[in-house]
């Protein structure tokens, strides 16, 4: 049996279409491989005609640390996976954890409560101590199976600390936990940020001032409405927008011809997931302008803004609560939330104030380049005694 520490992810996704929560997870567990677990994520098949071929999976992630990936035999599912399905997935998890359990301690962790409902029923019933379970929260829920989950699991992490107070103070469950973040990976840490060549790669051949957003695009989304206001008042300025389904594209291009709108560009859904950078990096400045229509605020701690600090170029966002533990006005500028007249007002200033964006800029890509996921799991296993 090997000597190292066993670590269990089950994940709650396919990992043949990768999205932002695949690549969370995946980045997660590589940081664990990195700091001497064994790690083995286990997650289901999906059937899908967009499917990535599993033998290309660890070159498309850009990991550079091998761990094990075990794709459960779940051919009966196609498409969305319903809710149905997951304690069908969970049970099917357990048993391939269970196959592969050691002598030693073993740790057993998801996203997914439901996801661990086996696991803690099974070290309960069978005294299994050697057994530790944690779930990995990005939001806190207080149903009953969640509840239940949370008070007899044996550590919790969760992405930001107001999840494990309010897990204190409102559900008074009470056990070690730690903060991971959501930051980028050791490799993409050592990346460097090259704004012209991401120009070419993307087309961008326009001299005027780029303002980028990247993430997801749909008809009556309130942060793209929002940043359309906030581009009417910015014609000099040029806006991009990624994401977007066709026929979703095409209703926004209709719009921006109706309102004589002349300075938002749309790339349209990106399917290589390692693309994205390079819109990030191609822009003078980033914005993330999510808002409490779209967002449980206090909880949900968006992936891009670490790949935003990460690109070089200067930060627009409001101040979310979800944020505190990292965000502040040394790496990121503060505007106004839901306020399209005053992030234009803010936008228009940093354009014209050269030296504060690089200053943001620099000290935004050394935090990222300093804490990336390696470094936060190091520091979680050192706080729990993993």
């Amino acid at each position: 049996m090997s000597s190292r520490k066993k670590f269990f992810y089950l994940s709650p996704y396919d990992l043949q279409r990768p999205r932002t929560n695949q690549v969370s997870d995946m980045r997660f567990c590589e940081a664990f491989a990195q700091n001497d677990f064994e790690v083995e994520i286990i997650c289901p098949t999906v059937q899908r005609k967009d499917n990535l071929e599993q033998e290309k999976i660890r070159d498309y992630y850009e990991l550079d640390t091998v761990f094990d990936i075990h794709f459960l035999n779940t051919s009966y599912l196609h498409e969305n996976l319903r809710k149905t399905a997951y304690l069908r997935l969970s049970w099917k998890g357990f048993q391939r954890v269970r196959k592969q359990q050691v002598s030693e301690t073993m740790y057993v962790c998801s996203r997914s409560e439901i996801m661990l409902l086996f696991c803690l029923l099974y070290k309960k019933l069978f005294f299994k101590k050697n057994w530790k379970i944690i779930p990995w929260l990005h939001e806190l829920k207080s149903g009953q199976m969640h509840r239940w989950v949370y008070r007899r699991s044996d550590y919790i992490l969760a992405t930001n600390s107001n999840i494990l107070e309010d897990l204190n103070t409102h559900l008074k469950i009470h056990q070690p936990g730690g903060i991971t973040l959501n930051p980028i990976s050791r490799r993409q840490a050592q990346q460097i940020p090259d704004r012209k060549k991401a120009r070419e790669i993307i087309g961008y051949h326009d001299e005027q001032f780029l303002v980028v957003y990247t993430g997801k695009l749909y008809r009556q989304q309130r942060e793209i409405e929002l940043l359309i206001q906030c581009a009417q008042q910015l014609p000099e300025i040029n806006f991009l927008f990624t994401g977007g389904k066709p026929e979703v594209v095409e209703y926004y291009h209709d719009y921006f011809q109706k309102k004589q709108i002349q300075n938002i560009r749309l790339s349209g859904y990106l399917p290589d997931y390692r693309s994205i950078k390079y819109y990030q990096q191609a822009a003078d400045l980033l914005v993330s302008y999510y808002t409490a229509e779209e967002h449980a605020l206090r909880y949900n701690l968006p992936n891009k803004l670490a790949e935003y600090f990460l690109s070089g170029n200067p930060v627009v966002t409001p101040f979310y609560e979800a944020t505190k533990d990292f965000l502040n006005s040394e790496i990121a500028f503060e505007v106004a939330a839901e306020n399209p007249i005053r992030l234009a007002e803010e936008i228009r200033a940093l354009k014209e104030d050269s030296k504060k964006r690089n200053l943001l800029a620099q000290k935004a890509l050394e935090y990222a380049q300093r804490e990336h996921y390696q470094v936060r799991v190091q520091e979680i296993i050192r706080q729990l005694k993993l």
